[in-house]
């Protein structure tokens, strides 16, 4: 049969419950720390002390004299040089400024003396980042791609490229920077329809950053886009995988080279369609990729072309 241990109440304690005091006599004792809890024993040392889950307690008079310690040392096992507190930092939020106090003005007011406590150079980085946020969730850019496009706008930031220039035009720019890094299908015309600034503004801000930080863009290539186009239209797995074979006859033919990635791309996936007898116009195609049908019908003669002379 399993011991059971039973908590007495202190005699002071008891003495007040017996006289209808409960519940002032249990706030006094409750709201005494450890420290402040003397032993009602006799001698006023606990001759009996017992532990349950890490609360020492006299099991005579049954004061409790330690509540449960919080473990503070750092794990032994952890090197001291790779260790840190906090959370993990993101680039996409910026934490400057402070309200301290509420005082007896009114929230604009309050407001304003927070923005008036920011400097130039950080207003631009809240509001760059801001747009940074805005622009990779129009084309829908993962998580990891979106930090590392804030990244790259605090470093402009950092190297006061921002002066004189559009913030925008700088926010699209860093996102399509790291479309390209990160082989994310995105051209420059797909981001001026989530930004407020025309594409040969973006095109111009993504030379700048390529002149002043240092930064070679790799090209885009056509195999990046034919996923995302074939997820578009909904169309059958063996339609990418004749597309996907195609692309590759283009490719060691270098016949992409100098032209569209996603026309490319487009093209062989309509003729990948056109040769399973699947229904997929060029109009529908080239709406998809963003380039027109006139496009579609030049590369579509000579994906053709290529194919026939890879076949044996």
């Amino acid at each position: 049969m399993a011991s059971t241990t039973t908590i007495r109440t202190p005699r002071r304690l008891a003495e007040r419950i017996d006289g209808g005091d409960i519940a002032n006599a249990a706030t006094e004792h409750a709201d005494k720390t450890p420290d402040q809890r003397q032993c009602e024993c006799e001698d006023g040392r606990p001759s009996n002390v017992e532990t349950v889950d890490g609360t020492e307690y006299c099991s005579d008079c049954g004061v409790v004299l330690s509540d449960c310690q919080l473990e503070r040392s750092e794990p032994g096992w952890r090197d001291p040089e790779d260790r840190r507190l906090g959370p993990g930092q993101s680039q996409q939020w910026v934490n400057t400024g402070t309200t301290i106090g509420w005082g007896e003005t009114s929230p604009g007011e309050r407001f304003s003396r927070y923005n008036d406590r920011l400097t130039n150079q950080e207003r631009s980085l809240v509001s760059g980042i801001r747009e940074v946020r805005s622009v990779s969730a129009g084309v829908e850019l993962p998580d990891a791609d979106r930090e590392r496009a804030a990244y790259w706008f605090r470093k402009a930031a950092q190297e006061r490229l921002l002066k004189g220039r559009s913030i925008e035009a700088f926010a699209a720019a860093c996102v399509f920077l790291t479309a390209r890094e990160r082989q994310y299908p995105v051209t420059i015309d797909w981001l001026a329809e989530c930004s407020p600034v025309e594409s040969s503004k973006i095109r111009h801000h993504v030379r700048v950053l390529q002149s002043e930080l240092d930064v070679s863009i790799p090209p885009a290539h056509p195999r990046d886009f034919l996923p995302m186009i074939v997820s578009h239209l909904s169309l059958e797995p063996a339609i990418e995988r004749r597309a996907a074979r195609y692309l590759e006859d283009v490719v060691a033919d270098e016949m992409h080279v100098g032209k569209h990635p996603a026309a490319i791309a487009a093209t062989v996936i309509y003729a990948a369609a056109a040769d399973i007898d699947t229904e997929l116009t060029q109009a529908e195609i080239a709406d998809t990729a963003d380039v027109s049908t006139v496009t579609i019908s030049r590369q579509y003669q000579m994906v053709l072309e290529c194919v026939s002379d890879q076949q044996p």
